[in-house]
């Protein structure tokens, strides 16, 4: 038989690679999720002030109920990570106030400790109502009130 010589070389890159790999594969996908949390944690904010404003122009009365599934729906259609738990709608006379429990929907464990959001979080926004015919009317009530008093 012949003798069969086998090369051996050193291995150490390799097995190193393994570790120094996957764990920079797992920080990615941290950082990842992190930044498309972030962006949700933004969009959340100006998304809703954004349609409080579009349902409160030009006077429209909408009832709490149409403010309630419109902003669930819209927020839904445009939130990546984020999923609405509840959304709940006070109208009062000059502002509207909505109560916003969300989470982030989370597949990785690692990053359920990264993200605070993964159990659940709740904001609260409130957006003034301004018609300046009323403004105005109040004004000059006040302003004759003053004058005649």
């Amino acid at each position: 038989m012949e003798n069969i010589q086998l090369k051996i070389r050193k291995a150490s890159f390799t097995v190193e690679a393994v570790f120094v790999v996957t764990i920079v594969i797992w920080i990615v996908a941290a950082i990842c999720y992190l930044s498309v949390y972030s962006h949700d944690e933004v969009a959340l904010y100006t998304l809703t002030q954004n349609f409080l404003e579009l349902a409160a122009e030009n006077g429209k009365q909408l009832k709490e109920s149409e403010v309630q599934i419109g902003l669930r729906e819209y927020l839904e259609e445009h939130l990546i990570l984020s999923r609405m738990r509840r959304v709940g709608v006070k109208k009062k006379p000059q502002f509207v106030q909505v109560d916003i429990e969300y989470y982030a929907d989370v597949k990785f464990p690692f990053a359920k400790i990264l993200l605070p959001a993964a159990r659940g979080k709740r904001i609260c926004i409130s957006h003034e109502k301004l018609f300046a015919p009323n403004y105005m009317w109040d004004y000059e009530a006040v302003k004759e009130g003053m004058e005649n008093g």
